[in-house]
């Protein structure tokens, strides 16, 4: 769930867990979205073909003499059946790219998790030096040579 998911980060250790918990989230939505999207574009093969079969139902019914308001119902219903497979077809296709994107987030947060993750050598020397005594405030204190 991303709302438990806090950007906050106070130190190294929650910078590495943020990034730990952002790829749990990214496979845990790429697990849902692939079973969402297979769902989806089942439901719009189906729906495709309903215009049709309502298409068939109104010519039945004309062949039968039957006019007036059932028949222009059916008209509607099918024009509703239209548009509803269409933007389905849609959302099936905008879901398409949603994969690739998802995936590069989480290459990316474990780029992060593991750039985070080297740095912890230096950070328990510098605690370790802070405990003995004292550290330079100022990382270019380091830098300078």
């Amino acid at each position: 769930n991303a709302a438990g998911i806090s950007g906050e980060i106070n130190d190294l250790s929650s910078g590495i867990e943020l990034a730990r918990q952002m790829r749990r989230y990214i496979t845990d939505l790429q697990n849902t979205l692939e079973a969402l999207q297979a769902t989806m574009e089942q439901t719009s093969t189906g729906l495709r073909q309903v215009p049709a079969s309502l298409e068939l139902a109104s010519a039945s019914l004309q062949t039968h003499g039957l006019n007036g308001p059932a028949l222009e119902e059916l008209t509607v219903a099918r024009e509703r059946a239209s548009m509803v497979s269409s933007a389905l077809a849609e959302a099936v296709s905008a879901l398409s790219s949603v994969p690739d994107h998802l995936t590069i987030a989480n290459d990316s947060f474990s780029r992060v998790e593991g750039e985070l993750s080297s740095q912890l050598g230096i950070s328990e020397q510098v605690g370790a030096a802070a405990a003995r005594g004292g550290v330079a405030r100022e990382t270019d204190f380091y830098l300078r040579g």
